[in-house]
């Protein structure tokens, strides 16, 4: 199945490299000394890396392209093709974050650009950084297929499973973050049972990141379904979605101007790119992911 809502893509150019390999990002906090988050990768030339925010224990290096431990596995299939999997079952329904906030558990499984402040490894951003006043389209394109969701109960205030992609805008003058994602489908408890959930958009950081306290951060959480007019993907049924994301991130961009959002448009640039998937509640998922490109021209 193909999902779209976009143009012509014959004159672009790639803003990220293909996925060739992939390192692991610890969660965990690190001696003031250590240089590096960065460990275990699928090969030296790895040039996009895991994300596993609020796993229990982080996962050990790849062994045969693969990494697994009881919370999470990923598999490195080949270029540009890799799955993932997830088993929230056991986790707290809950989470106190350094800000003090307290809220639902989020436990995050992405493969991402590598954060352009690790230099010592292969860039995954191509090139310099382009503002965003200078393109007239940004395609991202991405090949899905969610697999079946298993849920152990419905105890926690919120069982959910989401996969979906996030851009990382960052404002090269104000140093302001924009983290804009869009959810590919979401799936939530109806009893003992997961069904489609087409959930509307909203912002979740206003200027605040209110997990970690840390300033001039914003985010919104898009769905592919309400801003994009196609629909969501399903559980084991492969989904093309081919989306021209620029005009929205202009016009959040735009709508953030409440909170203290940078207007000039010059300023802003995307500078980071992950795919993957989310849960909440006591859930065991997975998605296989391929075709992955951000085009801009």
């Amino acid at each position: 199945m193909k999902a779209c809502a976009q143009a012509d893509t014959s004159s672009g150019h790639e803003l990220f490299a293909p996925v060739s390999g992939i390192w692991v990002f610890s969660s965990q906090q690190q001696d003031k000394n250590t240089k590096s988050k960065l460990y275990g990768a699928t090969s030296p030339s790895a040039n996009w890396v895991i994300g596993q925010w609020d796993i229990p224990h982080d996962l050990p290096p790849f062994f045969n392209n693969v990494t697994q431990n009881s919370y999470a596995s990923v598999r490195y299939n080949g270029i540009g093709h890799f799955t993932l999997q997830q088993n929230a079952t056991t986790l707290p329904c809950t989470v106190v974050f350094p800000s003090g906030k307290r809220a639902v558990n989020e436990f995050d499984l992405f493969v991402g650009s590598i954060p352009l402040y690790e230099t010592a490894y292969p860039k995954t951003l191509n090139g310099k950084r382009e503002p965003l006043s200078s393109l007239s389209h940004i395609f991202e394109t991405a090949t899905v297929r969610p697999t079946t969701i298993r849920v152990a109960d419905t105890a926690c205030p919120v069982t959910r499973a989401v996969i979906g992609t996030g851009i990382v805008a960052t404002d090269l003058e104000t140093r302001q973050t924009f983290f804009y994602q869009i959810s590919f489908s979401i799936y939530q408890a109806d009893q003992r049972k997961m069904t489609l959930a087409q959930l509307q958009p909203a912002w979740f950081f206003t200027g605040t990141n209110t997990q970690a306290g840390a300033p001039d951060q914003f985010g919104y959480g898009d769905r592919v379904w309400s801003s994009y007019g196609v629909s969501p993907a399903t559980q084991n049924n492969v989904t093309a979605f081919d989306l021209d994301v620029l005009p929205r991130l202009k016009q959040l961009i735009f709508q953030g101007a409440k909170y203290g959002m940078d207007q000039n448009l010059a300023n802003w640039a995307v500078t980071g790119l992950y795919y993957g998937q989310s849960a909440f509640g006591h859930v065991a998922y997975g998605s296989a992911w391929s075709g992955l490109s951000l085009m801009a021209n």
